[in-house]
């Protein structure tokens, strides 16, 4: 009945029927069964400093059980509690107790996952690093290597990011983006079944992209857009893969994947808000390119309904007005160039 509650969502009916059972009573295993619901239920309501004395609790007596999956579950909820009292340091700890081929390998990438956000929430990406890849030196096969192998490889493109963004001439300074790109390429040659084939092949993109290799970026992203499920990170690949072909001339291509991103964002606000504009942008600049009117006209117009005061859809229609100009489309490009002086009166490029 409590577990049916906890299913449920009702925190406090569970905790109230767990704690009928007396744990006097119980045989052993029962007693870690009633405190793993009790800390399950005190999580749910938001009670964190009672969760983590409850899973002290758990934790001691899931250690003289001496089972493996008690011990695990134990410290998956410790370190829970910990978490949400923001104890990010002692929450990634406690996760690297089931970095071991002791506990359930679901448990283990459970745990190598969080201590890789946990990293990167903290800023301690190389302390992060140094212990994904403690891991892999001492389970080199292990069955949870693909989740680190991931979780090091996108620390590494993290720190990359960072020794770019801090170099005086904005160089690359480490040779952390090839360790990156080496990490993902290992996960798709030792895992090729994994379910994170999708996100790796997604961040060896990035890798490649970086590296201004654009061929190989591109196929990256097509596999990552394959892969991956409908998603954010499915639209960034469609995305990315569309702005590779873009750059390589492959315009029409590159409005199809553009448009990809527009549909998914039709029903998805995070894509549309954070993706639709710059790839409705993109659509218009590639169609103006090969001379495609009606695909251009269709981009600008879905920029003006969803983006009407943007400086994006300003850009957008002004490249568009140019576009028709230099095709010979005079009274085109004149119509484009009069609708934005009615739509943008204070623009900074009124004069343009």
């Amino acid at each position: 009945l409590a577990e049916a509650r906890l299913v449920q969502g009702d925190f406090a009916s569970a905790e109230q029927t767990a704690r009928q059972l007396e744990a006097g009573g119980l045989k052993p295993a029962l007693v870690w069964q009633r405190e793993f619901l009790l800390c399950r239920a005190l999580l749910g309501r938001g009670q964190s400093e009672a969760a983590l004395l409850c899973s002290s609790n758990l934790v001691a007596l899931a250690n003289v059980s001496a089972q493996p999956l008690l011990q695990a579950q134990s410290y998956v909820l410790q370190a829970e509690a910990l978490e949400t009292l923001g104890r990010l340091e002692n929450a990634s700890a406690i996760y690297e107790l089931n970095c071991n081929t002791n506990a359930p390998v679901d448990l283990q990438r459970q745990a190598l996952f969080k201590i890789g956000e946990l990293a990167l929430v903290r800023g301690r990406l190389a302390e992060a690093a140094q212990a994904l890849t403690n891991y892999l030196e001492r389970h080199p096969p292990g069955p949870a290597g693909d989740m680190a192998l991931l979780a090091l490889g996108e620390i590494q493109l993290r720190q990359h990011l960072a020794a770019v963004a801090n170099s005086p001439t904005n160089g690359p300074t480490t040779n952390l983006l090839h360790q990156a790109q080496a990490n993902f390429t290992a996960l798709l040659e030792r895992f090729p079944h994994s379910a994170v084939t999708g996100k790796a092949q997604l961040n060896r993109g990035w890798c490649l992209a970086l590296a201004t290799n654009l061929t190989d970026s591109a196929a990256a992203f097509a596999a990552a857009a394959d892969a991956l499920p409908v998603s954010w990170d499915q639209a960034v690949a469609r995305f990315k893969l569309a702005d590779s072909q873009y750059q390589q001339g492959q315009f029409a291509a590159a409005i199809s994947n553009y448009s990809a991103v527009v549909v998914h964002g039709e029903t998805t606000p995070e894509v549309k808000t954070n993706l639709c504009e710059p790839a409705l942008y993109q659509i218009v600049r590639a169609s103006i390119e090969i001379t495609n009117k009606a695909a251009a006209e269709a981009a600008a117009d879905r920029l003006l309904e969803w983006f009407p005061e943007s400086y994006v859809t300003e850009s957008g229609l002004l490249f568009a007005g140019q576009g028709w100009a230099r095709q010979g489309d005079a009274a085109k490009a004149r119509s484009v160039f009069e609708s934005l002086l009615l739509r943008f009166p204070n623009s900074s490029r009124e004069a343009q």
